[in-house]
């Protein structure tokens, strides 16, 4: 996926072992909607007493966050973490890393826990957007379904080749005879 100006990239997780905290799905749409983060840009995996809190692989517009995106993560993530009580959870880790691509720059924000609860570090840089892949970048990515269709065309027109010389003489034996009837 491309980044484009005016998108938020989620990556990394919130993982740790339910013994010191276990997190519900409901507890988490709840933090997400009340800090205005969009509803499924978080989901919770629990596996074999390990609870990972995870984004969704896609990008998503700005404008689908109530505020800054990295402020309103954090937010939502101190909300989950009130309702159980605690500033951050034994055992519990986070590399949970957001990007919100600009025009010129993207800001890059780690989201972490520590002992003081929900922080959040960032850093900006430059950065421009990537040009769409033209056509011939898009063949090079895709040689070998080019290759197929080439070679498919080129069957076509080899099974074809009579039918394609007998057009191709009526087309030219026509436009002589058209433009020796304009003379």
């Amino acid at each position: 996926m491309i980044a484009r100006p005016g998108q938020v990239r989620l990556e990394g997780l919130v993982a740790g072992p339910t013994v010191s905290w276990e997190p519900t799905v409901e507890q988490l749409r709840d933090a997400l909607q009340r800090a205005g983060a969009p509803a499924d840009c978080l989901s919770l995996q629990i596996h074999g007493g390990q609870a990972s809190i995870e984004p969704n692989d896609r990008l998503y517009p700005r404008e689908q966050f109530a505020g800054p995106a990295a402020e309103v993560l954090t937010l939502a993530l101190r909300f989950l973490l009130d309702g159980a009580g605690q500033t951050a959870p034994d055992e519990w880790m986070s590399t949970l890393r957001l990007t919100d691509y600009h025009q010129d720059h993207k800001v890059e924000v780690l989201i972490g826990l520590s002992e003081e609860g929900v922080q959040a570090v960032g850093r900006e840089q430059p950065w421009i957007a990537a040009r769409a892949p033209g056509l011939l970048q898009h063949l090079r990515l895709h040689w070998k379904v080019s290759l197929l269709i080439t070679l498919a065309l080129a069957l076509g027109a080899w099974i074809s080749r009579d039918f394609l010389f007998e057009r191709w003489e009526q087309i030219w034996s026509g436009q002589e005879a058209g433009s020796e009837s304009e003379s």
